[in-house]
């Protein structure tokens, strides 16, 4: 490991004796786990250490064609964000469209709502009416029945007069 000046830090060697301890905590304990804990992490700076060594052993070369490699990398991540960019602006036209369409059904759907609750408050106000003519017709029927009870109560009463 390096630190930010380009000289080696001291943490690989704490890591080297933490993970030394565990082993032998673990070993001593019966911890397998504790143990084999302590053998991953003497490996994991061995290797780490390795690596510092290889790549402080890198020429210009290898770091010319890293660059050129994040230069590629960085050209391909561009086309990638400009087409996802272009699936994102489709996308978010398509659901405009949807929601426009669902939009349109909705007053649609309102317009017909209105038009079946019109039709029912006219039927449901012309059976009111019919009702209330129904109800007139009834009480002249009736009325007139009376009328004509009276006027056969008085044929009734004059014919037993006569008689």
């Amino acid at each position: 490991m390096s630190d930010r000046q380009g000289g080696v830090t001291s943490r690989p060697v704490m890591d080297r004796v933490v993970g030394k301890i565990k082993e032998t905590a673990g070993s001593l304990s019966g911890n397998e786990r504790l143990e084999r804990q302590g053998q991953l992490q003497q490996e994991r700076t061995a290797a780490a250490e390795a690596a510092e060594a290889k790549r402080r052993m890198a020429d210009e070369k290898e770091e010319e064609a890293e660059i050129v490699a994040r230069q590629a990398a960085l050209r391909a991540e561009e086309d990638r964000l400009d087409t996802e960019e272009a699936r994102v602006a489709e996308q978010e036209r398509i659901e405009r469209q949807k929601k426009e369409a669902q939009e349109q059904a909705e007053v649609e759907k309102s317009v017909r709502a209105a038009a079946i609750n019109a039709q029912a408050a006219d039927a449901y106000h012309r059976t009111e009416a019919e009702e209330l003519d129904a109800v007139q017709d009834r009480r002249q029927a009736e009325a007139q029945a009376r009328q004509l009870e009276q006027v056969a109560d008085q044929i009734e009463s004059t014919v037993e007069e006569r008689q």
